[in-house]
């Protein structure tokens, strides 16, 4: 493209960038993203979010940082779904000070958080055994107005269940309003 004098626009950074991640080249995907930036043009947030996401994923969790920092300092507001990724990759490397500490800063942003990052974080505190931040968000998110579904509801119910904490977890899921199915699957 370079040599026909055609600039690629950001839809083809970013189906490149995904592309590359895919196949497990993060850092050749990073380096397109920086390579975009000294141009002058100006990723989006599925850019910076894909590689985010690919670093996350490989459990480079200081790069994937450094990328969200990056994207805060140049004032483009990450959106949920970048912070969840990272969060995720946090919470499957068991890095739960760092998840919440994420979490919070999201919520110092002014970021709503949805259904999958409460889901992501409540399943990353129940593996760590950490049940009453995992009660904590529950309550959070409910009292947000987010309905748990079953999908993401089951397995954290019976991990609050065989902790003891199954009235508490009862009393959450009535006030959501989705107790019957939910309480069933458990």
């Amino acid at each position: 493209m370079r040599s026909a004098d055609i600039s690629p626009d950001v839809l083809t950074y970013n189906t490149l960038i995904h592309s590359i991640i895919m196949r497990g080249f993060v850092n050749e995907a990073k380096g397109i993203l920086n390579e975009r930036i000294r141009r002058g043009f100006s990723p989006d947030l599925v850019s910076f979010g894909n590689v985010i996401d690919g670093f996350s994923k490989r459990e480079n969790f200081e790069e994937a940082f450094l990328l969200w920092f990056y994207m805060c300092e140049h004032h483009m507001k990450p959106d949920v779904v970048t912070c969840s990724a990272l969060i995720n990759g946090y919470c499957k490397g068991r890095l739960m000070d760092e998840a919440k500490t994420l979490f919070h800063r999201i919520l110092d942003i002014g970021l709503i958080p949805d259904l999958i990052l409460y889901s992501t974080l409540i399943h990353g505190f129940c593996s760590v055994g950490n049940m009453d931040e995992a009660c904590n968000l529950l309550s959070m998110m409910v009292h947000n107005g987010i309905t748990p579904n079953n999908l993401y509801s089951s397995g954290t119910c019976s991990w609050l269940r065989e902790s003891g904490r199954g009235t508490q977890t009862k009393v959450l899921f009535q006030a959501a309003g989705n107790y019957d199915s939910i309480w069933y699957l458990c």
